[in-house]
Parts: C-alpha cells; structure tokens; sequence
C-alpha cells in the first residue's frame, strides 16, 4: 500500500487506524500483513485525500513525502522550512545569517566559530551578533589558502 500510494509507511498505519479501518481488508502471508487488492480499490476510490502517484497533478508540489524519499529520510521541497535572513542595516556588517549564506554553511557552524574564536565578531547584545565584511573577507582567503596547502593522498 505504501508504494502503490507513494506515501511512508507510517503514513499507511494511519490510515489503517483511523478512516480505511473499515474498509481495508487485512490478510496475513508469511507472517506479514497485506492488504486485499480490491478492498484497497474500494477504499482509495471513496476517499479524496491520497492520490496515486500517476493520478497526481503534474508541476505541482507534493504535500507529503514520497515513499522513496520516506525510504533515504529525504523532505519534499514543499516541506522544508524557508530560512528567515536578517539583514544588517549597516552596509560594513553582516549578520550571522548572512554569512551563513555567504561561507555555505550553517548559522550554527558561524555561531560555533564565533564562540572558538575562529571567526572574529562583534557582540552588540545579547542576542545580536555582527560580522565585519573585513573579517569575513580576511577568514574567507585565510581558508582558502588552507584548503590550498592540504595534500591529498591516494588510498
């Protein structure tokens, strides 16, 4: 059932504990539960909130992951959250979030970085953390260069 709707699993037990109880027909072989063919059919052609992956509108974005992506814990791109940017009112200065974007990594790799002392920053309040464009330059060629000087060996 879960491939035959491209839904997780766990989307499956739900709906078998809550509306296809009734419906479903379960049966046991080889020790493990399936569901008969046609009370499935029954089942899918009553209700309006799944939908078979070929019965789904094309361009639009799925709602609910797909069984595959259930399988290698991957997120549908209509579920991921979008990252909220603050932006710095002085142009001098970034943001951790900004240079987050800017390094392609992590506000909380920045904020680590901050704490260790890797990257120098100012802190204003509290809660609120600048950058210096200087500073982040400076530890953008710095990196560079270390990344430069590493050898690779063949294994």
């Amino acid at each position: 059932m879960a491939r035959l709707l491209d839904v997780p699993r766990s989307t499956v037990y739900h709906i078998l504990k809550g509306p296809g109880k009734d419906c479903l027909e379960v049966i046991t072989i080889a020790d493990r539960k399936r569901i008969t063919r046609a009370s499935f059919d029954r089942w899918y052609y009553s209700q309006t909130e799944y939908l078979k992956p070929e019965d789904q509108p094309k361009g639009i974005p799925r709602k609910r992951r797909s069984y595959a992506d259930s399988l290698t814990g991957k997120r549908p791109d209509a579920l991921k959250k979008q990252q909220e940017i603050h932006k710095s009112e002085n142009p001098d200065f970034l943001t951790v979030e900004e240079a987050s974007i800017l390094l392609k990594t992590t506000s909380q790799t920045v904020r680590k970085w901050i704490k260790i002392g890797k990257l120098p920053a100012s802190r204003i309040s509290r809660t609120v953390v600048r950058i210096p464009k200087t500073e982040l330059k400076a530890f953008l060629e710095k990196d560079s260069r270390k990344a430069g000087k590493k050898k690779w060996r063949r294994s």
